[in-house]
C-alpha cells in the first residue's frame, strides 16, 4: 500500500490597517518648532514608520514623525510658501504614514494636513452684516432665539473652530458651540433682564482668528425682550373714594369710573375689577371700566 505525505499549509493573513484624519493649523497659532499637531494612537512603539508625502509641493522637512507616533512641525511655518491650492486660501499637504517594520502588520495612515494663512479680513466674515433675535425677559442664562444662521464664516472651510467670539456688554455672553471641528456662537443672557426697564438691546459681536485681536470682523444684533406677566396692575388717581348715592337712582346707571394700568403688554395687560367685598347692588362693568348700580337701594335697609 502507498501512503502520502499529509502536507500541512500555513497562510499568514496580514492586516492592512487604514486611518483616515485631517489636521487644520492656523499660522496664528501653533506654528513654531517641535508643536505637536497629531498623535496617531494606533501606531505601535516597537514599531518604524515612513512619512511619505503625495503632495510634491510640501518641503520634506516640514513635518517630523516621531518613535511614538507624535506628528511634530519640524521648521516655523511661516517660512513655508503657503500659496493658494485648488483657488481656496488653504494650504494642503497629503502625506501617508507607512509600516516599515517587516515582522508587523502594514500600517497605513492617510493624513491630511490644512494649513490656514495669515487670514485678513477679506477672508472671513458674519453671514449677515446684522441679526435680530429675541430673549424672554426675567430669564437666567437664557440664549437669544431667532438669530438664524449666526456665525462667522471663512472662505471656503466655513466656522471653523480656530475662530472665536467675543461680545462686550454687561448684559450678554458669548457662548461657543464646538460641532465637529466648527465653531457657533450663541448669545446668553448674564442675568434676568426687565423689558420695563430697557425693551431691547444693541450689541456687536466680533470675531477673530487665534489670538491676533487686530484682524477681526464684526456684526450687530438687535435683541428684543418678549414680555412676561410680570407685572401687578395700579389704580391711577386717588385710591380711596366716598360716592353719595340716592336711594332713587335708576337701575344700570354708572356710578363711578374707575381707572388702573399694568406695565405689561398685550395680553399680560388685560385688566380685570372686582369688588372686595361681595354686593347686590353694585357690579363692576369690565368693557367699560365703571361701577353701575344692580339692585334697588333702600335707605332703611344696611344691606347693599
Amino acid at each position: 500500500m502507498c501512503t502520502l505525505p499529509l502536507v500541512a499549509c500555513f497562510v499568514v493573513l496580514q492586516v492592512l490597517r487604514v486611518c483616515h484624519a485631517t489636521v487644520i493649523i492656523n499660522t496664528h497659532t501653533s506654528v513654531s518648532e517641535g508643536t505637536e499637531i497629531y498623535q496617531f494612537e494606533t501606531l505601535s512603539p516597537t514599531s518604524s514608520y515612513e512619512l511619505v508625502y503625495s503632495s510634491l509641493d510640501c518641503p520634506a522637512d516640514t513635518f517630523s514623525l516621531t518613535i511614538g507616533g507624535s506628528l511634530t512641525i519640524r521648521k516655523n511655518l511661516s517660512t513655508v510658501n503657503l500659496s493658494c491650492v485648488s483657488g481656496t486660501l488653504v494650504t494642503s499637504y497629503h502625506c501617508v504614514v507607512l509600516n516599515t517594520t517587516d515582522d508587523q502588520a502594514p500600517h497605513r495612515l492617510c493624513l491630511t494636513i490644512n494649513i490656514l494663512p495669515n487670514y485678513t479680513t477679506d477672508h472671513f466674515s458674519f453671514t449677515k452684516p446684522s441679526y435680530t433675535g429675541y430673549i424672554l425677559e426675567e430669564q437666567n442664562a437664557s440664549t437669544v432665539r431667532g438669530l438664524g444662521e449666526f456665525y462667522a464664516s471663512v472662505v471656503d472651510l466655513g466656522p471653523i473652530s480656530t475662530l472665536q467670539y467675543r461680545i462686550t456688554s454687561d448684559q450678554f455672553e458669548i457662548v461657543t458651540e464646538e460641532v465637529t471641528c466648527y465653531s457657533y456662537p450663541k448669545i446668553v443672557s448674564r442675568h434676568p433682564l426687565d423689558r420695563e426697564q430697557t425693551d431691547s438691546y444693541l450689541v456687536t459681536i466680533e470675531a477673530f482668528l487665534g489670538e491676533d485681536v487686530g484682524h477681526n470682523v464684526s456684526a450687530q444684533v438687535r435683541i428684543h425682550l418678549l414680555d412676561v406677566n410680570d407685572n401687578v396692575p395700579s389704580f391711577v388717581g386717588t385710591l380711596n373714594k366716598t360716592l353719595f348715592v340716592s336711594e332713587l337712582t335708576l337701575l344700570g346707571t354708572q356710578l363711578i369710573q374707575i381707572s388702573a394700568a399694568d406695565s405689561d403688554l398685550s395680553n399680560n395687560a388685560v385688566i380685570g375689577y372686582t369688588l372686595r367685598t361681595p354686593s347686590n347692588a353694585f357690579v363692576c362693568n369690565h368693557i367699560t371700566d365703571t361701577i353701575s348700580l344692580l339692585a334697588p337701594l333702600d335707605y332703611e335697609s344696611e344691606e347693599v
